[in-house]
């Protein structure tokens, strides 16, 4: 007597496909709206790096009491600039530009991974979800003969795919 039992893919059948590439085109829309914000946040964190900058520049080339007063309302600070702690007021405020400086930085310097990650999500978009990008499916029958249960594996294209590994989005893979 011979019992067969094949492990069923969810993707065997073929309706499932139009669900797939929504699905697929959908994160790829949203991968192409992430990287563009990243590249606006990436402009705007430069500007401010170069704002920054020439702040911490004028500072410490010497400048008014006036001026500083300006340019402690402009980094939303709350020090008061008095003429006797006018230096100390002008330290304050170098600290903090300083510090900003730093987050920019560090801010900036965190955009390449983020770039790198969306482009590998981007690579895996189109792959494949039932086999995994191979292009074939391997599938599993227990059979059993003469009282011994033995395992048989088979590999077939992918129906999905139809062995490309890659799903078709625009009409090229």
């Amino acid at each position: 007597m011979n019992l067969a039992y094949s492990e069923a893919s969810m993707f065997e059948n073929m309706h499932d496909l139009d669900k797939v590439k929504k699905r697929m085109q959908k994160r790829n829309e949203e991968l192409n709206d992430e990287e563009k914000q990243l590249k606006n946040e990436e402009t705007t964190l430069k500007k401010t790096l170069i704002s920054l900058q020439n702040l911490r520049e004028e500072i410490r080339s010497g400048v008014t009491q006036q001026r500083l007063k300006e340019i402690v309302y402009e980094l939303k600070m709350t020090v008061r600039v008095k003429f006797p702690f006018f230096t100390l007021a002008k330290y304050f405020v170098l600290q903090n530009v300083d510090r900003q400086l730093h987050d920019v930085r560090d801010l900036l310097h965190q955009i390449p991974d983020k770039i790198k990650r969306i482009e590998r999500d981007r690579e895996s978009v189109n792959k494949c979800p039932a086999c995994g990008g191979f292009g074939s499916q391997v599938q599993r029958r227990y059979m059993r003969e003469d009282g011994v249960v033995s395992s048989v594996m088979k590999s077939s294209e992918c129906p999905l795919c139809k062995g490309k590994g890659r799903i078709d989005l625009n009409g090229f893979v």
